[in-house]
């Protein structure tokens, strides 16, 4: 007989812990928001464990985060970079809509 899996704590927002940056950036104007264009000075941090699931979220301020060296995020990068130098060969010649082309390119790769 099958026992029944063990439900694993999911995001509890009400859980919610704010903790408050003693050197707080100056706020952006909204004309300047966009990805990869302003840093925050806080994060949102959720630990996730294979016994307990996902701890109570926080929001804690920017600052270095730890990840083993074999961390796919490293691995995939690496990928992406090879994507877009063969995408830019292959297009070299054209001169419109290059970036939409890689973007395109890229995305079908990596879906």
């Amino acid at each position: 007989m099958e026992q029944p899996e063990a439900r694993m704590a999911d995001i509890e927002y009400a859980r919610l812990q704010v903790h408050k940056t003693q050197r707080p950036l100056p706020k952006a104007a909204i004309e300047d928001l966009g990805f990869g264009k302003v840093i925050a000075d806080h994060m949102l941090k959720v630990t996730w464990t294979t016994s307990h699931g996902w701890s109570a979220p926080e929001i804690v301020p920017s600052g270095p985060i730890g990840l083993h060296p074999f961390s796919h995020v490293f691995h995939y990068a690496i990928e992406v970079r090879h994507a877009w130098q063969m995408d830019t060969k292959a297009i070299q010649g054209e001169k419109q809509n290059v970036m939409r082309a890689l973007h395109l390119l890229t995305w079908k790769r990596t879906a």
